[in-house]
């Protein structure tokens, strides 16, 4: 990969973290900032907007399955006695399903408030 050159001034302070970070791994100073640099790049990668986005729509068509998932499993109650235990408990996973996914959404609004994206 062809390399290209930059040139900037360090405040005192930061020239002497780049130095002790060449020293103690035994690099270049150019190797140095190339490495700090980019590792600096690399920690700064956040999620687009649009990313953020299509999880949650991703998500709000999960809970809106689940929730379908939820009124069928009503409708067996209504219309079947005889698997009623059966129909409760995987109404009850059901739930619990809606509720994590409800989790994870509202986690995911808080993450593109918090980086703000929304």
């Amino acid at each position: 990969m062809a390399k290209e050159q930059f040139q900037t001034r360090l405040e005192s302070d930061t020239a002497e973290r780049v130095e002790a970070y060449r020293d103690d791994h035994d690099l270049t100073s150019a190797e140095a900032v190339r490495r700090l640099v980019t590792a600096g790049l690399d920690s700064q990668e956040q999620p687009t907007r649009a990313e953020i986005r299509d999880d949650l729509r991703r998500i709000t068509d999960s809970v809106d399955g689940l929730a379908a998932d939820l009124d069928d499993l009503a409708d067996d109650l209504d219309d079947d006695g005889d698997g009623q235990e059966m129909a409760t408990a995987r109404m009850n996973q059901t739930a619990r399903q809606s509720g994590t996914i409800l989790m994870l959404l509202l986690l995911g609004f808080l993450a593109a408030a918090e980086v703000g994206l929304l």
